[in-house]
């Protein structure tokens, strides 16, 4: 069965003729379970109309709130198994799990004890930010979008090199 939402969506300003639009009084909140669809962007919802005459449409897009500032749901999905490092005990992936890690990451680039200091071999541009208490480092791109983040274990090599040479 197909999935009659739109999985690319491309917003533009709706386009309304044929009938007066009237502001509504008040305004009804319905929760859908959206988050259970993944790849679920937009939809279209149909109820019954105010006089119970019929149906009416309401298009519905929804927004992930965890593809917005550095972050995108996807690099939090891809670089999850490091949540550990910055403090998240729930290994089970989820919204509530992502936006941990997501904040713990935030956290760690506005502690005070967090420098930047060098870049990563892998990404051209990059900076990186390492934490003198916890070893943790993360990567930002040249754009400061979120790369990676893990915890840089002294004594390693990588640590060595990292702290010798400022490349990680």
């Amino acid at each position: 069965m197909n999935s009659p939402g739109n999985g690319s969506p491309v917003p533009r300003t709706p386009v309304h003729t044929g009938t007066n639009v009237r502001q509504a009084d008040s305004i009804v909140v319905t929760t859908f379970p959206a988050d259970v669809v993944q790849e679920l962007q937009d939809f279209i919802y149909w109820q019954p109309d105010a006089t119970g005459s019929g149906v009416e449409p309401i298009y519905v897009m929804l927004s992930d709130p965890l593809d917005s500032g550095r972050f995108t749901r996807k690099q939090l999905d891809k670089k999850f198994k490091h949540a550990s490092d910055f403090g998240i005990a729930d290994t089970k992936k989820n919204r509530v799990t992502l936006t941990q890690y997501r904040d713990a990451v935030e956290a760690h680039l506005k502690d005070r004890d967090t420098v930047e200091k060098g870049t990563y071999r892998r990404e051209k541009g990059s900076r990186v930010f390492f934490n003198t208490k916890t070893n943790n480092v993360v990567v930002l791109d040249k754009d400061g979008e979120f790369v990676s983040g893990w915890n840089l274990i002294p004594g390693s090599p990588q640590y060595n090199g990292y702290i010798n040479t400022g490349v990680l």
